[in-house]
């Protein structure tokens, strides 16, 4: 039913039906590998855009990194596993200070610059093996299999300064800071929602710190 090119052949000493029956089969051969070829090409095209449209429904459209429903499913994997092999690590609740404020003072857009920046120093402060992910508005939280709680202020001063490189860098007309609540999971406290609601608490009494500080100021 389709023509794929052609054979050109000459008839030696064994006769015609032969080398029809020969021929026959080579084209037979020919035409089963296009046609496996061009259906496994069809099925690999196909899988990729299933991953495509599934890492589009993980990602934050904002910022790129993933959104809640993406860190529900790769923070709890990344949790499991750890606890699986004997390990340990750190869940993190991330809130930006004063967006309210950003937004009153300097338009919406300003606010989403903001957020943005926020995702890009949490990025540049964490490893490349931490799941971060926007879970609303300036809201982040990070999973942190392996790290050690002992160094929670020294990576606080890492993004401290990273507030100050990216508020420079994109030259924006307010400072960035972030209030970040921490708890430790492990065998006993692994369940990513209930470590979630206690670095939050944490989150929140960061903040009250970074309140009272301001307002002294």
């Amino acid at each position: 039913e389709k023509q794929y090119g052609y054979m050109v052949y000459s008839i030696g000493g064994l006769g015609l039906v032969f080398y029809n029956l020969y021929a026959k089969a080579l084209s037979n051969a020919i035409a089963n590998s296009y046609e496996y070829t061009t259906q496994y090409v069809k099925n690999l095209e196909l899988q990729m855009e299933n991953y495509e449209l599934e890492q589009t429904s993980r990602t934050d459209e904002l910022t790129g990194v993933l959104n809640r429903r993406g860190l529900d499913i790769q923070g709890q994997k990344q949790i499991d596993y750890a606890v699986a092999t004997g390990g340990h690590g750190v869940v993190f609740y991330g809130d930006m200070n004063g967006l309210k404020k950003i937004n009153d003072t300097y338009g919406h857009e300003f606010g989403d610059r903001a957020i943005k920046a926020e995702a890009e120093i949490l990025k540049s402060a964490f490893r490349a093996t931490d799941t971060i992910g926007r879970i609303g508005g300036d809201e982040f939280a990070i999973v942190a299999a392996g790290f050690p709680i002992k160094k929670i202020p020294e990576l606080k001063d890492k993004i401290g300064l990273r507030c100050l490189e990216v508020r420079d860098k994109y030259q924006l007309p307010f400072d960035i800071s972030i209030s970040l609540g921490a708890i430790e999971f492990d065998d006993k406290l692994s369940d990513l929602n209930t470590l979630l609601k206690f670095a939050d608490q944490q989150q929140y009494v960061e903040k009250r710190k970074f309140h009272e500080m301001e307002g002294k100021s």
